[in-house]
């Protein structure tokens, strides 16, 4: 029995998928309130895009902006990309002065055509109307305390999200927000959008 349970918990250890954290689980030690990270990745290149590589900080331009890391074959991710477009909450978001971009989470065994076809495709009910950043093996994370590229990946930069997860990045390249629910849920956007409120109440 007890080999068992080693090989159930080696085998759980290992699962893929649609992963989120617990709301009662701490953030990475990495990801302490003055870490401060960016990247520089190629996009999906579509107009929207705004080219083919997007640097964050640049793109950011010191304003506050909301990462959506997905799957193509999250569900949730689908849900919360249709629900942010259908309830406007990108047009709130654009007016308030934050962007928005989207971030390829299992880039190390999903195939960029199928990002392309579930959030690049206009067709797509999941058709996301922002940039699309897909990343690669090889990239690293920018330290913005430094400025220097550092030895760590972006995944493990910014927290090793699951998906979907979106976090709020304020002007300065802090993690001040993060979501917690699966699916679309209206009272975690709203308390999104107070941190919003609260960053431009302070200048950022």
């Amino acid at each position: 029995m007890k080999a068992l349970a080693i090989i159930l918990l080696i085998v759980g250890s290992t699962m893929s998928g649609c992963l989120n954290w617990s709301p009662d689980e701490e953030l990475p030690a990495n990801f302490a309130e003055e870490a401060r990270y960016s990247f520089q990745a190629s996009t999906l290149n579509r107009t929207v895009d705004e080219g083919a590589v997007l640097t964050l900080h640049e793109h950011a331009d010191g304003a506050p902006i909301l990462l959506i890391w997905v799957s193509p074959a999250c569900g949730g991710c689908h849900d919360w990309v249709q629900e942010i477009i259908q309830e406007e909450v990108h047009t709130h978001l654009t007016e308030e002065g934050v962007g928005i971009v989207s971030i390829h989470r299992y880039f190390q065994f999903e195939d960029v055509s199928d990002v392309m076809q579930e959030y690049g495709n206009d067709s797509s009910d999941s058709y996301s109307p922002w940039p699309v950043v897909v990343p690669s093996d090889d990239i690293r994370a920018i330290d913005l305390s430094t400025g220097m590229i550092s030895d760590i990946g972006i995944i493990e930069a910014f927290g090793t999200p699951g998906t979907p997860t979106l976090q709020l990045i304020d002007g300065d390249g802090r993690m001040v927000w993060e979501s917690a629910s699966y699916y679309y849920d209206n009272a975690e956007v709203q308390e999104m959008v107070g941190v919003i409120e609260e960053l431009t109440k302070s200048g950022e």
